[in-house]
Order: C-alpha cells, then structure tokens, then sequence
C-alpha cells in the first residue's frame, strides 16, 4: 500500500539586524552580531510562532541567523536552543573581497566585481558565484522539505538565500533585479509538495514588528512574480 504524499510548510526567517546591516555594510560569510534592535525583532518574531506548532527547527550557522532561531525556541513551549540544526547550506553568500565594505565602498573601489555580481557563472574573487550559491541554497531547502514531508519547519536564514528561495519557486531568472522587499526579521511561509512543488503562502511580513497580535498577510504567488517582472 503506498503512503500518501503530504505537503511540507516552510516558515522562512530572516535574521534580525545588525550593526552592518544598518551601515550598509556587505555582511557575507563574516559571523556579524545582532544589534540590541535585532535582539528585539527576534524575540517579536518568537512572540508571533509561539502558537505555531513547530516540528524542526533549522537555522544558518552564522550567529547573527542563530541567535535570531534561539531566541525563537527560548520562548516556544516544545523547543530549545539544543533543538537547533545549524546547517551551513543556509548560509549567505559568500562575497569574497568585498565582505566588510559599505555599498558604497564597493561601487567606488570595485565597479566591474558589482556590475557582474548578478552573472551566474561570474567568479567572485574569494567568494562564490551566483549559480555556486543558488545552488547550494536550493539544494537545502529541498533537502529539508523532503525530510519533512507532512510537517512545519522553522528556518532562519539570511536575505540572500530569501531572495534565492523565493527566485527559485517563482521561476524567475537568477541575477535580476530585484524589486521585492526582504526585511529583517520577517516571516516568510512556503509550502512543498513532492508531486505539486513549491508554492508561495506569505512574503516579508513584518506585522508582527509593530503589532504581536496581527495575522500575517498572505501574498499570492501570482501577484508575487507580477512584482518581480
């Protein structure tokens, strides 16, 4: 008799802010800290899942990805911070020369890296490649919806592999423009299915930033891509 094939329900979190983020500053691989107002989106984001009944909780070994998932399972009635994966997969990508400088630096100092920073095969000095990190974040989150087939989990991550998720499911090209907002400490939700694939439920909700009690918007995955065309 074979099983029935269950959908599997992502809920995707950025991290919280940091000191870099605010100065514009490109964070990559280094292990950055939340900043006392990151701190405090975590711990809004924890007040927002703690009804929500988790089964796995992944995270970004990068403490600025983990701090924001333990603050989470801090407050969550099944969950502790021992609970955590930490799986390197889930990490930001990897800039290479120019971690540590603001935007600006690196469009002063390095105009033909960040003209070619969106080209898929484009070898970043020390770093990785659009399509090296697409890859390497797409693999991931399939790898955990599979796993959980028929469960929530719980992810925090960075806005880069947001932007990859959300590029992936929606079938867009990678290296384009971006025109959607990525918040901190917004609550993204997917669903995967093995048959169906992956559907969009909700996109950078930060209600719960201003108002613990708000539900959270559910955004079409057709007006979704409307806004990335």
């Amino acid at each position: 008799m074979m099983m029935a094939e269950e959908e599997t329900r992502l809920i995707l979190v950025r991290h919280g802010e940091t000191t870099w983020n605010v100065e514009r500053r490109l964070q990559g691989h280094r292990d950055v800290d939340l900043n006392e107002k990151g701190k405090q989106q975590a711990m809004c984001v924890a007040r927002a899942l703690q009804d929500r009944h988790v089964h796995a909780v992944y995270s970004s070994d990068l403490k600025r990805a983990h701090d924001t998932a333990r603050h989470i399972t801090d407050i969550h009635p099944t969950f502790s911070a021992d609970n955590i994966v930490r799986d390197p997969a889930l990490r930001e990508r990897c800039l290479g020369i120019l971690e540590g400088h603001t935007r600006m630096e690196c469009a002063l100092h390095f105009p033909e890296v960040i003209g070619s920073m969106g080209e898929p095969d484009f070898e970043l000095e020390g770093g990785e490649s659009l399509a090296e990190f697409a890859g390497r974040v797409t693999t991931a989150l399939d790898r955990i919806a599979a796993n959980h087939q028929g469960e929530t989990v719980l992810v925090v991550t960075h806005g880069g592999a947001l932007n990859v998720a959300l590029t992936h499911i929606l079938q867009l090209p990678f290296g384009r423009p971006r025109r959607f907002a990525i918040s901190n400490a917004s609550i993204n939700e997917f669903t995967w299915h093995p048959t169906h694939g992956w559907h969009l439920e909700t996109w950078n909700s930060v209600v719960h930033l201003q108002d613990d009690h708000a539900p959270l918007r559910h955004v079409p995955s057709n007006q979704m891509k409307k806004l990335s065309e």
